[in-house]
């Protein structure tokens, strides 16, 4: 590689690492009132305050509490009506056990993002409503 093709791309990196950098830090608030299943590895995070981003780099949602962090990987998913707009969490409720199950950022893409269920999850969902575990989805604005 020459030299002047080596300077080019470096300069290219550094101009546009801070572009990176605000879509990494770029968080959005959510008080959530219950406490709730996160990710695949059965991780139960409490009700409270949280700040969540998205890392496009690594497809990786982070969510950030006082007492409290998470991060899981997440696929592209597409929002229907009552999910366009503002940013907002949707959560499945099976009884009382709740699991953030998509987020989306209101930036007008159409797209959110999907987490993957838990074990735990998946245990309710076999349950089904013959066992008495009630569906619901829940939707938490953003602060």
């Amino acid at each position: 590689m020459s030299y002047k093709v080596f300077i080019s791309m470096a300069l290219f990196g550094l101009l546009t690492l801070p572009l990176a950098r605000a879509q990494l830090n770029r968080t959005v608030g959510f008080e959530i009132p219950f406490d709730f299943g996160f990710g695949t590895w059965n991780t139960v995070l409490p009700a409270g305050n949280y700040e969540v981003s998205y890392v496009p780099a690594n497809n990786a949602l982070v969510i950030r509490g006082v007492h409290q962090n998470a991060i899981s990987i997440v696929k592209p998913v597409e929002a229907n009506l009552f999910q366009q707009g503002k940013e907002k969490l949707v959560f499945k409720r099976y009884g009382n056990t709740y699991f953030l199950s998509q987020v989306f950022r209101g930036t007008g893409t159409g797209t959110g993002r999907q987490l993957p269920k838990s074990k735990s999850e998946l245990d309710l969902i076999s349950r089904g409503p013959a066992r008495g575990v009630e569906y619901a989805t829940i939707i938490v604005p953003a602060n």
